[in-house]
């Protein structure tokens, strides 16, 4: 081997893959940044990182010039599609090594090891906040010559928070760093590497804070080993928004991935700061963000602070006390939440919720009731559909399907499909189609009664008329309830509720292997 090659700075791909076959937007790539700008504050210029979003430039890249590793970002919306692109790597460089990281996995062992056994190509998975196990590989096998650089070292190697598969058996630990300091992690904004996707109209994805306190059957965020609040520097913080906002660039929006935005009292400053750089720039249009469940006063001066540029967006999930109790959300309070919505009204651009279809406890007359409530709240943009069933989640877990009597099915995931290099890859989601409360046929009622609730009050074809029957002391959604019942009976309009029925029937899958055979006729594709 040359002195040359030896000393050539090893190469590392990484990707966080988004279907962009057909257009749509797309976001930067925030968490491979992390790893990225922290991986090069360790080993500095002995290693070169390029990032990806689209699949044909990382497959045009790995033909281009083989890299020296190959990082993956999982989630439900590019398991399929990063499926598709670490198979073919693997089969052009059989000893290429390629790791995971990502919330879109079991985090018993047991899970662990059967997805690793499903997804042949993935030599290690790195849990949870990934940055520090991933340049703990990167340093080790920079440190190697590179004909040494292979998948066999990277599953001898014996990082914390990190699993493989040696000889058929599970390896590893899912140890996670007791940082509370964020800042440890270099900007991947201000240190340049998200600067082409910025350039190329990406929208910027920002993150004052990581963790939840909540623990939310249903989500991934407030799991055990990622409840503790974590934060970066006011001074970082404001050094990165300003980066963004004064580069030249319009931007759409601006989304903050924060769990609970305006969970800390500082996060009003936060507000003030991005109002100013709104005034100063105006190089967006909105701020996209999920709202605090703690409802804490300060979070009106946020509202009164932001103003129209964003909405007062509060998640209920559900307004049943049954149901918040078997979701593990008792602990959000909704009196206070409804306070909060009375206090901003005037202030934010609009009020949104969501109430979710088909969550254990939940009924068909208890969800009507939620929207009723929700309605009664002033809220006029209801949002939410069915469960989506996420890998790590409590609801995931065998023992609370069983508990609550959890039937799922699959469906295709909406806009994240494609052709790429000839083949069509399209993600699936597993949802609740029904629980020990609800059956499935009432579920597509309440997808029927959903639609006509979308297009009436949600898009706000018929709110004025809405505002009429309230007025009257009549119930929406017992009219709606009433047209779903008896919609039938009129010839015209049974025309259209069938083809809601069959619609709502036919996206079901009862099984990957069957949405896969439908996947395979031409003419459904």
């Amino acid at each position: 081997m040359s002195l040359a090659m030896k000393n050539q700075p090893m190469l590392v791909y990484l990707a966080d893959l988004a279907h962009d076959y057909l257009p749509a937007r797309q976001f930067v790539p925030l968490g491979i940044g992390y790893i990225a700008s922290y991986a090069n504050s360790v080993v500095g210029d002995s290693v070169e990182f390029k990032l990806f979003k689209s699949v044909e430039k990382l497959l045009d890249a790995v033909d281009d010039r083989r890299p020296d590793l190959v990082g993956f970002a999982n989630y439900i919306w590019n398991y399929a599609l990063t499926g598709f692109a670490g198979r073919q790597i693997k089969q052009a460089y059989p000893n290429l090594p390629i790791i995971l990281g990502g919330p879109n996995i079991r985090t018993d062992e047991a899970g662990i090891a059967d997805f690793l056994k499903n997804n042949e190509f993935v030599d290690v998975y790195c849990m949870y906040s990934g940055e520090i196990s991933t340049a703990k590989i990167i340093q080790a096998l920079s440190g190697k010559d590179p004909g040494e650089r292979t998948a066999d070292a990277v599953r001898g190697l014996d990082v914390e928070g990190c699993y493989t598969l040696r000889d058929g058996a599970l390896a590893g630990s899912a140890n996670t760093d007791n940082e509370t300091d964020l800042d440890f992690v270099p900007s991947p904004f201000i240190t340049g590497v998200l600067d082409d996707f910025l350039d190329d109209g990406f929208i910027p994805i920002l993150e004052t804070n990581r963790g939840c306190p909540y623990s939310c059957s249903f989500c991934v965020w407030g799991i055990s080993a990622l409840n503790k609040l974590k934060k970066f520097s006011m001074e970082r913080i404001k050094a990165e928004l300003s980066y963004i906002a004064e580069s030249g660039r319009a931007y759409p929006q601006f989304v903050f991935a924060d769990a609970n935005f305006g969970i800390l009292k500082r996060d009003v400053e936060i507000a003030q700061y991005l109002r100013a750089l709104y005034d100063k720039t105006k190089c967006f249009s909105n701020v996209e963000m999920y709202w605090s469940k703690s409802a804490q006063d300060h979070m009106v001066d946020i509202g009164r602070i932001l103003g129209h540029l964003t909405h007062t967006y509060i998640a209920f999930q559900s307004l049943d006390d049954d149901v918040l109790s078997a979701i593990n959300r008792k602990n959000i309070s909704t009196e206070k939440l409804v306070s909060l919505i009375s206090r901003l009204r005037g202030y934010t651009h609009s009020t949104r919720t969501d109430i979710l279809v088909g969550l254990p406890g939940e009924t068909y007359d208890s969800h009507l009731r939620s929207l009723e409530k929700a309605l009664g709240y002033g809220i006029n943009y209801i949002l939410g559909g069915e469960i989506r069933m996420l890998p790590g989640s409590e609801m995931d877990t065998d023992e609370y399907r069983e508990t609550h009597g959890i039937r799922t099915k699959y469906r295709f995931y909406e806009g994240c499909s494609g052709v790429y290099r000839g083949e069509v890859v399209c993600e699936l989601e597993e949802v609740i189609r029904a629980t020990n409360s609800i059956t499935e046929t009432e579920m597509t009622r309440l997808r029927i009664l959903r639609a006509l609730f979308f297009g009436s009050i949600t898009l706000g074809e018929h709110r004025p008329l809405v505002a009429y029957l309230n007025n009257k002391g009549i119930s929406v959604t017992e009219v709606f309830n009433e047209i779903v019942e008896n919609g039938a009976d009129n010839p015209v309009f049974a025309k259209i509720m069938n083809w809601l029925q069959e619609e709502a029937a036919k996206e079901w899958f009862d099984g990957k292997e069957h949405a896969q055979a439908f996947m395979e006729e031409e003419d459904n594709f």
